[in-house]
């Protein structure tokens, strides 16, 4: 699966974005699925949102994104990537800074896992959720190890590279979660083996996991020692633990894994974000191609409604105008379709108990350099 040299705009007229099309022709049934965006959230971030980072998209340039985009943009963000950046510049700084891996809320819950195995078999079932092309497996252990192997429907240069950085994230879970690391050993001597990949990505990674075997593969997995898997976590967080397990199994966090709700999550936020407009129920209904009473209905069978959903879709969006100091929260207000700034700081509050000044007030000061840095 990993055996061919991706193309690079500098060898070739062929760029990753010409895969685009063939590939979400073959993943036809899950391109509008919703992804998290908080990858690309942290790459668009670091260089400065350029215009090229989202040609192709239905996401108009700006400097934000949505904290879900569609499994289209997640793909065709990552080929612009690839085009001007390459492959080895991306794997790098994914390895470079593991801890932006993985989403701040989860990485604090694996760190608190019983064990190294628990942490992986976490992060496994909320791939399952949010990555609906990739299947990812743990293997029973094999003598001394056992192998975590993703697999995936995406044939092509740019779906081969979306599996292997899942692998390396997984790579990084292990290095965060290296738990002998405590005893003074270094964390990032991970002793595990990558598999897959091209075999000249190896010098650009090996700086970074010093232990790592390579090796070059049809298949992407990731071998890990028996032993070290599954020794207990010193610094384990039973309480913390617990809660992340329970969000896990919440129905208000599994309800917006419904395909009705995620659709009509993903339409409500590209109205707001593209249009800057909320989406009428007649209209949400036609797009999602049901009766409003049908709509109604289903939300009301899944305990949530039309207007937790936009208030859901409006709350993430509030969060990222209010990020941009310029703008005035009575401007906001209009935005989210409020006919008052009073209104709209209301309706914030009880989305976050705070008001939008503290809020805004309250990411400043954790924004802010300490005195030392």
């Amino acid at each position: 699966m990993f055996q061919m040299r991706l193309p690079s705009p500098g060898d070739s007229d062929r760029t990753y974005r010409d895969d685009i099309p063939r590939l979400l022709a073959t993943i036809d049934d899950h391109r509008d699925g919703l992804v998290a965006s908080g990858f690309h959230r942290i790459f668009g971030a670091s260089l400065d949102w350029p215009g090229w980072f989202f040609e192709g998209t239905e996401i108009g340039p700006q400097r934000t994104l949505p904290r879900y985009i569609s499994l289209a943009d997640d793909l065709t963000i990552l080929a612009n990537l690839l085009d001007h950046l390459g492959p080895e510049k991306l794997l790098v700084d994914i390895a470079r800074r593991p801890e932006h891996s993985v989403p701040p809320q989860l990485l604090s819950v694996l760190l608190s896992a019983p064990t190294l195995r628990h942490a992986i078999e976490h992060a496994i079932r909320i791939g399952e959720r949010q990555l609906p092309t990739l299947k990812i497996m743990l293997t029973k252990p094999d003598g001394d190890s056992c192998s975590l192997s993703v697999e995936t429907v995406m044939s092509g240069p740019v779906g081969q590279f979306y599996a292997y950085t899942v692998v390396l994230m997984f790579a990084n879970i292990a290095r965060l979660l290296h738990f002998e690391a405590a005893a003074g050993e270094d964390a990032d001597a991970v002793p595990v083996a990558i598999i897959g990949g091209e075999s000249h990505w190896r010098a650009c990674l090996e700086t970074y996991f010093p232990q790592t075997g390579f090796a070059a593969s049809n298949s992407a997995r990731l071998d890990l020692a028996v032993d070290w898997v599954a020794a207990p976590n010193p610094c384990r967080d039973d309480l913390l633990w617990q809660e992340g397990r329970w969000r896990l199994e919440n129905s208000a966090y599994t309800v917006s894994q419904d395909d009705l709700v995620r659709r009509l999550d993903f339409a409500f936020r590209k109205a707001l974000h593209l249009e800057r407009r909320i989406l009428p129920l007649a209209e949400a209904s036609r797009a999602l191609g049901v009766s409003e009473r049908t709509l109604s209905r289903r939300l009301a069978d899944l305990g949530t409604s039309y207007q937790e959903r936009l208030d859901l879709a409006r709350s993430h969006m509030a969060e990222q105008l209010l990020c941009d100091e310029e703008r005035s929260v009575a401007s906001i207000a209009k935005t989210l379709g409020f006919s008052h700034s009073s209104s709209f700081a209301r309706a914030f509050a009880s989305w976050t108990n705070l008001s939008p000044g503290q809020w805004r007030t309250q990411r400043s000061a954790t924004s802010r350099p300490s005195a030392g840095g």
